[in-house]
């Protein structure tokens, strides 16, 4: 069976852009919504093992998933996406946008590796004088060089 969208809400047409002429079913969505095919294939994976488990605990509940989607108008944006399945043929799908907070992140994230590499770099800059400093420090305690 092919799951088929009955309705899309007015925020989602607004922040994501597809109509229910665009994405009619299920795998008409996945293939505008994540056109890479690798990635496609890996968040299609994830979302059904996590369809599994909510059948297995019998929760209702898919456990949220983030993914980055490709919106209609060519942007991609990171949502959360989790949902409700009353019946086995009705599920509700929320989408919640985590853009930016995803992109913050990740801004984040390449900073601290930049100031990591810094800090390294300082680092060893500091640490080559000192050692040759000591070691000028110890021969001078041993007197076999001269303190001046």
């Amino acid at each position: 069976d092919i799951a088929v969208h009955l309705h899309l809400n007015r925020k989602f047409q607004e922040v994501i852009g597809y109509t229910l002429d665009d994405i009619p079913t299920i795998n008409d969505w996945f293939h505008v919504a994540y056109p890479d095919a690798a990635y496609r294939e890996t968040w299609s994976y994830e979302w059904n093992q996590r369809t599994h488990r909510m059948y297995e605990i019998g929760s209702g509940f898919i456990e949220p998933v983030r993914a980055c989607v490709r919106c209609k108008d060519g942007r991609s944006r990171w949502f959360e996406i989790e949902a409700g399945v009353w019946t086995d043929t009705v599920a509700l799908t929320t989408f919640v946008d985590i853009d930016e907070l995803t992109r913050q992140n990740q801004q984040l994230e390449q900073l601290n590796l930049a100031k990591d590499k810094l800090f390294s770099i300082i680092s060893h800059d500091f640490r080559t004088p000192l050692a040759n400093l000591s070691n000028m420090l110890t021969l001078a305690e041993s007197n076999l060089i001269d303190a001046q």
